[in-house]
């Protein structure tokens, strides 16, 4: 089973979810957003953990049982993703 963190929760982001949630042998365990509502209620509907930064979500350990990031976010976001891989 794939397991695998999407970050960034706009357009793009949930076409990867949505992607993702169709794949029979990939689970998504959590996602991320600056948007702490949206990462919420994203979260909720996907039944997986909401996170705020990638920074956390490492932090909290979710690293340990990741096989595959799905971004979709760009700098222009705010994004920092630098040394993460």
């Amino acid at each position: 089973m794939l397991r695998g963190i999407t970050v960034g929760l706009g357009f793009f982001g949930g076409i990867h979810l949505e992607g993702w949630s169709r794949v029979g042998k990939a689970e998504i365990i959590a996602v991320v957003d600056r948007n702490e509502e949206k990462a919420g209620k994203v979260a909720a509907r996907y039944d997986v953990r909401p996170y705020v930064d990638l920074a956390s979500a490492i932090e909290r350990g979710e690293h340990r049982c990741l096989q595959r990031m799905s971004c979709a976010v760009s700098e222009a976001d705010g994004a920092d993703l630098e040394g993460v891989g």
